[in-house]
């Protein structure tokens, strides 16, 4: 353009001085020009997208990921609510060594007086409640919650409810423990005064209230059983996930369930094919840091990409560990770096047991052990939201846990298919075009 402006002009000893001229003024505002022309790409991308019959719902809450979206390379996965329905339905009760069938169609129901209802935190991984039984006068403590957490609160042996929540899980089956303690009135009159103080601090309320609980309620508790219950997948989750296996994009699943429910949902879901094999770390496996790295080693010479590798809370904390050391230490940075690129070079990496720090963790050893890599995290609910906030692309689902996912999202859909027209679509389409308009620039 300079040059044009200088030869339209009587050739003299002033027209290098005419070209240099037009070069500073010309600087200021084709640059300008090109943004607009960008900015305005990415609306009309974020039109088509929110526009589109197969991502009906679809709401694109940051227009600059648009590109981003075409050069995911690994997406994080939730379990529950993302690739299931989240629709939960009573399957069979656990007592002691008896089994229960659930009729759906009809209803149980007792009542009794609430007292005091204490809620679930994805920290706790447990909600109870206080109830009176206006017959018997008895005041109760019922407790639900993962296995492993009430069980530690149990000095009763309970060798038949692991035998029986292992049988449970190999079937996808999801689990819940319950226990019980019976209270005194004096008891219970104690242990509220001093919830009543607790909540009436300025600060350190919820560690004080945690304090309580643990002292008075989750201790000495007595087993009553379990219940397992069936969450289906949803539609074409399975056809969605080997479409973005084939095409260059690897799928971690991170879930808060057991190994054995994880396992039969990778199966159900497509992650795992009958010609794959299951590659475990957990705590049987990798007692300590010795153990961890022999098994990086056993891993990397199955030559094969037909591995799903399982991990289990035990080694995401060993790994965790590992991270922070890395940042400083190169040895261990080593370790780090051939585990997550062993696991790169797999069919795909299940995580199992995982609170919401723990996959935000994940989320930012990956990036700061591979950051050519493009990151996409996908969730449903409040606990998935650091998650989607670490990725380099959060996508929520707007499901039954609520909108949390959804509103912090840089785009939000209702259905985990609608994955594969947003990424392999539109997302690549936008790649493209901005990729073009980028080189016609230069």
């Amino acid at each position: 353009m300079s040059l044009l402006l200088t030869l339209s002009r009587p050739i003299s000893s002033r027209s290098a001085i005419y070209f240099i001229r037009f070069i500073l003024l010309l600087t200021c505002i084709i640059p300008i020009s090109l943004r607009v022309n960008l900015d305005t790409a990415k609306f009309v991308y974020k039109y088509y997208i929110e526009n589109d019959h197969e991502l009906y719902g679809a709401k694109v809450r940051n227009s600059d990921i648009n590109e981003e979206l075409g050069r995911v390379d690994i997406l994080l996965t939730d379990k529950t609510g993302t690739l299931t329905q989240n629709d939960m339905s009573l399957a069979a009760l656990f007592h002691m060594t008896l089994k229960y069938t659930i009729n759906p169609k009809k209803e149980y129901c007792t009542t009794v007086n609430v007292l005091q209802t204490f809620q679930f935190s994805s920290t706790r991984k447990r909600m109870g409640v206080i109830v009176k039984d206006p017959v018997s006068q008895k005041i109760i403590y019922i407790v639900k919650g993962a296995d492993t957490v009430i069980s530690s609160f149990s000095n009763e042996p309970n060798y038949w409810l692991q035998e029986s929540l292992e049988t449970l899980s190999r079937q996808g089956l999801r689990n819940l423990v319950y226990a019980y303690k019976e209270l005194s009135p004096y008891y219970y009159e104690t242990m509220k005064q001093e919830f009543d103080d607790a909540i009436m601090q300025m600060s350190n309320r919820g560690t004080r209230i945690d304090e309580i609980v643990d002292k008075y309620l989750d201790c000495d508790l007595k087993l009553i059983g379990a219940t397992a219950v069936d969450d289906k997948l949803q539609l074409e989750v399975p056809q969605t996930i080997e479409c973005l296996i084939q095409a260059g994009i690897k799928v971690w699943m991170l879930t808060g369930d057991k190994l054995e429910t994880a396992l039969s949902i990778a199966t159900s879901s497509s992650l795992k094919r009958r010609i794959d094999i299951f590659f475990e770390f957990t705590q049987a496996t990798c007692q300590d840091l010795e153990f961890f790295v022999y098994r990086i080693y056993q891993l990397s010479r199955h030559r094969s990409k037909n591995c799903v590798i399982c991990v289990d809370s035990f080694v995401i904390d060993l790994i965790n560990r590992l991270y922070h050391l890395a940042k400083t230490q190169d040895y261990y940075r080593k370790i780090l770096s051939n585990f997550i690129m062993v696991c790169y070079s797999k069919r795909a990496v299940i995580f199992t047991r995982c609170s919401p720090y723990q996959k935000k963790e994940l989320v930012e050893i990956i990036k700061f052990l591979l950051p050519k890599m493009r990151i996409c995290a996908i969730g449903d609910g409040g606990n998935d939201v650091p998650m989607l906030q670490a990725a380099h692309c959060g996508i929520g689902i707007e499901g039954k846990e609520g909108r949390q996912a959804a509103l912090i999202s840089d785009v939000s859909v209702h259905t985990f298919k609608q994955l594969k027209p947003l990424l392999l679509y539109h997302g690549r389409l936008a790649q493209f075009s901005l990729l073009s308009e980028d080189a016609s620039a230069a």
